[in-house]
């Protein structure tokens, strides 16, 4: 105790001067003033309420401590430091070497901190490692006289009207921009899908550094971090603390994703406006590309990219992230080791913010490295395995053997009692198996589409050209209507032809009988009935040239004006005829929910049609298919169209169905089922339509539900990759 006496009193009487070679610089922070203090050795950014400010300016190497703390007292008045707040600044101020000590002869050396011990070398994570690869500061000073306009409100609103027209073709167009999800991750794609990806990335981080050049800062050095041996590329913009301004902040830390997204905005425009073709692909993948890596990894602040330093700025919040988690260990220190330390000073709307960031970012972080190491072993088989168990010892495995660890021996300030822990974290990991283990009522669902039921498919009989469609598609035909004409001239000269057949044998038997040559006449009779049994084969297959309605409804069809001209085979699909008043929900089933399925067969179930407000009534379970396929069950239902299945690459098969498109097929089998709709609900059902079916409660728990997620979400992004 009187060591620390005798440390507190040569403290307040040693002579401390602010660095010369610091940087100042006054900045304002949600209406209040601060200065920011850039340590130009260590690349490091200190913040400065004006409170503080009027303490630390006052250390000039003539001032004892205690005097700068009695000025600084004088000027603040009421608002003063206390003498406790005054020893902690002035001994952290030591700490991160800010202020030297001008009476280094005098005990009060002694007060500033023993040479700090080497940490030991920090083992490369397996799963994030940062490269530099250049010092990009010159060149960027280079190119900000020609490029620095991109920054300008001008050039932000034509940026709007840019993304606001594209995203309007893309919508405008969705149909056959969601068609072409499905081959985002085929492997012939990849090389050229990896240069969109570099250029893309160049062109983000060039804009990140331009930004940052403009407003003042500096950047010197940029490269890549290995994020699961997959590159991403960094840009360092520590400096940006030197920014002033709060909005020249946030438009340096969203510069790449503006420009990005300026990128495909021109890419849409470009893809509506031009057909299949490498330009039109090359569009289609810079859009999803771009959209996807913003909303999911740059603009998402629970991750340290763009949009967390964007969001941190937005609310004047500095160090967010570090703020939140330290309300995370608090409450671990407090809860679990039983430890009354004092609560980080977050207090009112904002600390409330604070904590509920810091649980969201916790959260998160567990999610992504579960996602991470699920996907090492996905994705490298046994190598990623490997990678997994050595993300098991860096996340799990050392922080556990450094609570042990400190649980026993402290840190040299605290020493947590163990028998508080002994039962508090015990207690802590049953409450969380319990809650794990909480059943959660909710439905199963099935994926499904509205069809026709029965759909009358007419079918070529006669094969031949089309002459003539009588009829268009949602037209409604009577039973026997002409729907088509074609036109077969072989047919037709082969029908004349054994008219004239029958014609001659006929003559030919009148002689014989005439002649009185009977056996000659029977031989001719028989030839003349197997001519006329041929002949009305040839007259039926004539008539079917002219293909007719086999039932009241509505034709369904797509471009049969196009089918003019065209030589259809016998058994070619022609169009369907169906009725309004009788459709079905055809349903995709998982596996896993099969059981529950079977056992609502012939029972009225739940469905809901998306876009209407009312469910459907009576709606019954008629029939489950007895084997799952892995073949899509109807094309409304892919995602290729904007449906909820998702789809792989797989090999084509010669009898793949025709709602399949080709080289895809279900990321795991499914069941068909078949659910009855009312004739009078029916009526006002279009062909097409998706839907939900909705069974009774499932009673699965949170921890299964979370597995389920987890898995899903892994295999959704993962699984067309790894088995192309």
């Amino acid at each position: 105790m009187a060591q620390e006496v005798q440390l507190v009193a040569d403290l307040l009487e040693s002579r401390l001067a602010f660095r010369g070679d610091l940087r100042c610089s006054l900045h304002e922070l949600d209406g209040k003033s601060c200065y920011v203090v850039e340590d130009p050795v260590s690349s490091q950014f200190f913040r400065f309420g004006m409170r503080e400010w009027t303490f630390v300016a006052l250390l000039d190497g003539k001032n004892r401590v205690r005097e700068a703390m009695e000025l600084a007292a004088e000027v603040l008045g009421p608002d003063r430091l206390a003498p406790a707040d005054v020893l902690r600044l002035s001994q952290w101020l030591l700490e991160s070497r800010l202020v030297q000590d001008e009476d280094a002869h005098r005990p009060a050396r002694r007060a500033s901190p023993a040479p700090e011990k080497r940490r030991p070398p920090r083992w490369p994570n397996p799963f994030f490692t940062r490269i530099p690869l250049v010092n990009p500061d010159r060149a960027l000073a280079a190119a900000l006289p020609w490029l620095g306009w991109i920054f300008s409100f001008q050039s932000f609103l034509g940026w709007c009207i840019l993304c606001t027209l594209g995203g309007y073709r893309a919508i405008e167009n969705w149909d056959r921009f969601a068609r072409s999800f499905a081959d985002l991750f085929s492997p012939d794609q990849w090389l050229y899908l990896a240069a969109v990806w570099v250029v893309l990335k160049m062109l983000h981080e060039t804009a990140h550094g331009l930004a940052c050049k403009k407003y003042g800062g500096t950047v010197p050095s940029a490269g890549i971090t290995l994020i699961l041996l997959s590159p991403v590329a960094f840009t360092d913009l520590t400096s940006c603390w030197r920014i002033r301004f709060k909005w020249q902040r946030i438009v340096t830390s969203i510069a790449g994703v503006y420009v990005e997204l300026g990128v495909a905005g021109a890419a849409a425009i470009v893809w509506s406006q031009t057909g299949p073709g490498p330009v039109n692909h090359v569009c289609h993948k810079v859009v999803l590309m771009t959209s996807v890596m913003a909303l999911v990894f740059n603009l998402n602040p629970l991750m340290r990219f763009d949009g967390y330093y964007a969001l941190s700025d937005l609310l004047g919040i500095a160090n967010l992230y570090p703020r939140g988690q330290a309300c995370m260990r608090y409450l671990g220190r407090r809860w679990l080791l039983g430890l009354k330390t004092a609560a980080p000073n977050e207090a009112g709307l904002r600390g409330t913010f604070v904590k509920l960031y810091g649980a969201a970012a916790l959260l998160w972080r567990i999610v992504a490295c579960l996602t991470l190491g699920a996907a090492a072993a996905v994705l490298f088989h046994g190598f990623g395995l490997v990678l997994t168990a050595l993300a098991a010892v860096f996340w799990v495995g050392l922080p556990a053997a450094r609570l042990a660890v400190y649980l026993v021996k402290g840190n040299g300030r605290e020493k947590p009692p163990i028998w508080q822990a002994a039962w508090r974290i015990p207690v802590a990991a049953v409450c969380a198996g319990l809650c794990l283990a909480i059943p959660i009522p909710t439905g199963i669902r099935a994926p499904a589409v509205v069809e026709y039921a029965p759909l009358a498919v007419v079918r070529i009989d006669s094969p031949g050209f089309v002459e003539r469609i009588s009829v268009k598609t949602g037209q409604q035909v009577q039973q026997g209507q002409v729907l088509a004409v074609l036109r077969n001239d072989e047919l037709r000269l082969e029908w004349e032809a054994l008219d004239l057949d029958i014609e001659q044998s006929s003559v030919r038997g009148r002689i014989l009988y005439n002649d009185g040559e009977l056996t000659k006449y029977q031989v001719e009779l028989r030839d003349l009935e197997a001519l006329k049994t041929k002949k009305a084969e040839l007259d039926t297959r004539v008539a079917r040239l002219t293909v007719r309605s086999p039932r009241r409804g509505y034709v369904v069809g797509r471009d049969l004006e196009t089918l003019v001209g065209r030589f259809l085979p016998a058994g070619a699909e022609l169009l369907s005829v169906a009725q309004e008043d009788r459709k079905q929900l055809l349903a995709s089933v998982a596996q896993e929910d099969l059981d529950r399925f079977i056992s609502a067969l012939g029972r009225d179930v739940k469905a809901r049609i998306h876009g209407r407000s009312n469910p459907l009534c009576r709606v019954k379970l008629a029939s489950i298919a007895p084997k799952a396929a892995w073949a899509l069950p109807n094309e409304a239902l892919g995602a290729h169209a904007g449906g909820p299945l998702a789809l792989k690459p797989c090999e084509a098969d010669a009898d793949q169905p025709a709602a399949q498109p080709a080289g895809y097929e279900l990321l795991a089998p499914r069941f068909e089922a078949h659910l009855t709709i009312p004739p009078e609900q029916s009526a006002s059902l279009r062909a097409g339509e998706r839907g939900t079916v909705r069974l009774a409660w499932n009673y699965d728990t949170v921890g299964n539900r979370l597995y389920q997620w987890l898995t899903a979400r892994l295999l959704r992004r993962l699984s067309a990759g790894t088995n192309a």
